[in-house]
């Protein structure tokens, strides 16, 4: 559901405005209608700010929230300007040592000699020229009066030194050594590294001063959402009358209305126009409130059409379980995230509750729809009590003559959720349209509902749809009509006929393209079966070797189902969206765009010093 808005425009004279936002801001009801692109020098100048802010903080390493230390809790850009400068030092730092390292790597295989003695036999006509050779080239190589000292020979690599009295002309590769000699170069590199680690020391001892900066971001923050406000208020007459358009919720009106009239405010209230761009408040029970997050994966719903939400609800968890398809993954599922309730994810509840919904409704259609736990078929372990009692729950088997087995069922699963999505789209034109509106929606359904009688009664002889044979092919008929009579309600009778042919054609294609989607929930249920079922028979087999065996087996069952159970869950997370976002809100009509509600208030929060 989504919760109910109203407009609001409000008039107000030129020196009344700073005071009024001010006063409006800590009330954090109205959701303004502004305009980022209208960047004043002093939004510019904020922005930057908060830039400077972020980048230091992203730089701080997390450290716990202690004391702040009193030198640097006087000004928080202070602050950001000293971290950002240790962090442009430490880049140099880091250069500096690079390049360090290169000169080392190249003086190495030479050992350590001062540079002036090379200058100094230059200086008596005695030069000195470095070479590297592979040793075979080396060995091979007529040197003849040719003075050569071997200075060292690395991985077939021969470092030599040729001296002569003019430029040596020898066909190998010269190397040019840097002019500093080893010793110098290692005493620099080490006290580059001493300051690398003094700056790392430095940054982690400010790590506790974070909650410094997050003020800072939270009131640079309000402060940028103020005077985007406050620029983006229209004027008129001679700019001595200021108004703005805005939004608040239904059940806020006599907060709002009350706060205005003591202010003495003008103000307009209205009902969102068509064209409205208004913002959205998802409002759902505790339970279908947790898959909100589902829903926002994708777009929220513009305000002309449902919040499905609440169907989401109903069938994500289904898919996910069908796919993961193991009662024991489900049981881990519930115990890590029931965990992380309280512990890693304690600040992100909802993504918690979720997670143990999902393992919750895996743990039940593990066992009805797959009858496993941890890859082991409860149905053929019957001697053991725990097995024989759960497998009479076993109600949709995996393969078999039954119609209701798993891949029958996940097309049936997948035809239901297209029927309720039609019903969803024939809803939402109804209500938010006309009746007349739905009409062609009401002939999408019917022709989907016949079909799928006619399909499963004539090809298929089930028994219970044989009887409705009649009044499905009546039903194809004035769906088909309904279709071509109504899918345009806009366009004249005839024109409206010729536009339907291609809509009544996708319906025909779509319907089996869309049904067929399912089928990827019984494929991977099934490959999440096998994959638990492989790793048992393995382990088994490893276990069976002694005590040693037995520990690896272990070691591999627990590897082998993290692994299962990680990729599984991530296809059961993945593939359910798709068919949600792409099969089902194609079928519902679903248009998305909506923008989240976000009132103009004060967000900055406190730091508690302790002593």
């Amino acid at each position: 559901m989504k919760a109910r808005m109203k407009k609001i425009q409000l008039l107000l004279h030129r020196g009344e405005k700073q005071k009024f936002l001010q006063d409006l801001q800590l009330m954090g009801i109205v959701h303004f209608e502004t305009y980022e692109q209208r960047l004043t020098s002093k939004i510019e100048e904020l922005v930057s700010d908060r830039e400077k802010l972020l980048k230091a903080k992203s730089l701080l390493p997390a450290g716990k929230n202690t004391i702040l230390d009193a030198q640097y809790t006087q000004d928080a850009l202070e602050l950001a300007d000293k971290i950002l400068d240790l962090d442009h030092e430490r880049d140099q730092n880091n250069n500096a040592l690079e390049a360090l390292g290169k000169e080392l790597d190249i003086l190495s295989p030479w050992g350590e000699f001062e540079g002036n003695y090379i200058e100094k036999l230059s200086e008596h006509g005695i030069h000195a020229t470095f070479f590297v050779a592979s040793k075979k080239a080396f060995q091979k190589f007529d040197f003849g009066k040719q003075a050569i000292t071997v200075i060292s020979e690395q991985r077939g690599i021969v470092h030599f030194v040729a001296f002569h009295d003019r430029d040596a002309d020898l066909p190998f590769n010269k190397v040019s050594l840097p002019k500093k000699p080893w010793k110098q170069l290692a005493e620099e590199k080490a006290r580059l590294e001493e300051r690398k680690a003094e700056i790392g020391n430095t940054l982690g001892s400010l790590s506790s001063l974070e909650p410094l900066l997050q003020q800072a971001l939270m009131k640079l923050n309000d402060e940028i959402i103020f005077h985007q406000t406050s620029s983006s208020f229209k004027k008129s007459g001679e700019n001595t009358i200021h108004y703005i358009q805005g939004w608040i919720p239904e059940n806020r009106l006599e907060d709002i209305t009350e706060f205005l009239d003591k202010k003495s405010i003008a103000y307009i209230l209205s009902e969102p126009a068509g064209n409205d761009d208004v913002p959205i408040i998802l409002k759902n029970r505790r339970y279908p409130k947790i898959f909100e997050s589902i829903t926002n994966i994708f777009e929220l719903p513009n305000y002309r059409e449902l919040d499905l939400t609440p169907v989401i609800a109903v069938f994500y968890p289904i898919f996910f379980a069908y796919c993961l398809g193991d009662s024991g993954y489900g049981l881990i599922f519930v115990l890590l995230f029931g965990v992380g309730y309280f512990t890693f994810l304690r600040n992100n509840k909802v993504i918690a509750a979720l997670g143990i919904m999902l393992g919750l409704f895996t743990m039940v259609i593990g066992i009805i729809k797959s009858g496993t736990m941890l890859g082991i078929p409860i149905t053929t372990q019957r001697d053991i009590p725990f097995f024989d009692f759960f497998s009479r729950f076993v109600f949709i088997p995996e393969t078999g003559d039954s119609p209701f087995n798993a891949f029958n069922v996940a097309l049936i699963l997948g035809i239901v959720q297209i029927i309720v999505g039609v019903v969803a789209a024939t809803l939402r034109a109804w209500i938010y349209e006309s009746f007349e509106a739905s009409l062609s929606s009401i002939g999408k359904l019917f022709i989907i509902v016949s079909t799928v009688v006619l399909f499963l009664g004539s090809a298929q002889e089930v028994d219970i749809f044989l009887p409705y044979q009649d009044v499905a092919k009546y039903g194809l008929i004035a769906g088909v009509a309904l279709v071509l009579l109504f899918n345009n309600i806009h366009l004249p009778i005839f024109k409206r006929i010729g536009t339907g042919v291609l809509p009544l054609y996708f319906i025909f294609t779509g319907l089996l393209g869309d049904t067929l989607s399912y089928i990827r929930l019984f494929a991977l249920g099934i490959s999440s079966g096998i994959l638990g079922l492989v790793i048992n028979n393995i382990g088994n087999q490893i276990m069976g070797g002694g005590i040693i065996g037995f520990i690896i087996g272990v070691i591999f069952l627990i590897l082998g189902h993290g692994l299962n159970l990680f990729i599984s869950g991530l296809g059961s997370f993945v593939h359910p969206l798709r068919l949600t976002f792409v099969e089902f809100y194609n079928n519902a009509g679903f248009k998305g765009g909506g923008i989240s509600y976000k009132p103009f208030k004060k967000e900055s929060l406190s730091i508690k010093q302790e002593s």
